[in-house]
């Protein structure tokens, strides 16, 4: 079986969106965007419990966000092996699909309310770096893509084994147009 992992998806699907808007789906999808590992190699490194791995993995896979790149027959049973079809996955939500954008946005504000809580919560926690930034970009035409990408590697360049993992939630919608004074 041969398996090319592109750069980027633009995910379309409404469930899928969904599933990228959910914090557990989303860390196990980061285990899977580096190269081939089962889900039972997942919950491992992941430190959560098979059944639920699996579970998660069914549904991410009945979606396409995780794919199947090899099969390997080891003491009678056969293992998978899965990857994520891209390094970067970007839900866009078609128009008239305000709602499900309106909701993955809950979704993921939701969890970094709840991660920033928890850390807040722990006295061993060193006092966590919460940065908000609102910047305005005109994006041309069908190159909203491009631009998510942009953010994704230069967040890159910031990536290494040290340091504390940080989440970073972009969110790119449309301007309102402002009322002109009178």
């Amino acid at each position: 079986m041969s398996f090319q992992q592109s750069e980027s998806l633009e995910v379309r699907d409404p469930l899928a969106i969904r599933f990228l808007g959910d914090t557990q789906k989303r860390r196990i999808l980061r285990e899977f965007m580096e190269e081939p590992k089962t889900a039972l190699q997942a919950a491992r490194s992941l430190e959560m419990s098979p059944p639920t791995v699996y579970h998660h993995v069914s549904q991410l896979t009945q979606v396409g966000l995780l794919v199947l790149v090899e099969e390997r027959r080891k003491r009678g049973t056969v293992e998978k092996y899965l990857q994520t079809p891209a390094r970067h996955m970007i839900g866009a939500a078609r128009l008239g699909e305000v709602d499900l954008a309106l909701e993955v946005f809950r979704q993921n504000m939701d969890g970094c309310l709840a991660d920033i809580q928890a850390t807040l919560a722990d006295p061993a926690e060193t006092p966590p770096h919460i940065a908000i930034l609102h910047l305005s970009a005109r994006v041309p035409q069908g190159r909203l893509t491009e631009f998510m990408e942009g953010f994704d590697a230069y967040s890159k360049q910031f990536s290494g084994p040290e340091g504390k993992e940080m989440n970073v939630m972009v969110v790119v919608h449309p301007q309102r147009a402002s009322k002109p004074n009178r």
